[in-house]
């Protein structure tokens, strides 16, 4: 899926290094050396703000609600999660849903 700025998509830090992992296992130059167009969203105020409303709820693990505080925050229409008890929860964002769901 391409963003309407031609971008690959959105993410934080953390989570461009999480794609590195399997492919750094897996010891696979090509995808550990390609790189997609993700735009990083730094994680701000107002993030901080919805990570503190969502960590209310136990249920949502640290990374998870750093992740869905970044994405709410930066007004991300679409949340996709390896978790699919995460598009259950309803931080701001108006879609989210499982890996083995997403419309990609």
């Amino acid at each position: 899926m391409v963003c309407e700025d031609g971008s690959d998509g959105f993410g934080i830090s953390p989570t461009i290094g999480e794609i590195l992992v399997k492919p750094n296992r897996d010891n696979d130059s090509d995808v550990r050396n390609s790189r997609p167009e993700i735009h990083v969203l730094i994680f701000d105020a107002s993030a901080a703000q919805h990570y503190g409303r969502l960590r209310e709820d136990r249920s949502i693990r640290v990374p998870d609600a750093i992740q869905l505080a970044r994405a709410a925050s930066a007004a991300i229409d679409l949340f996709t999660a390896n978790d699919d008890r995460l598009s259950r929860k309803n931080p701001g964002i108006n879609f989210i849903t499982g890996l083995a769901r997403a419309p990609i």
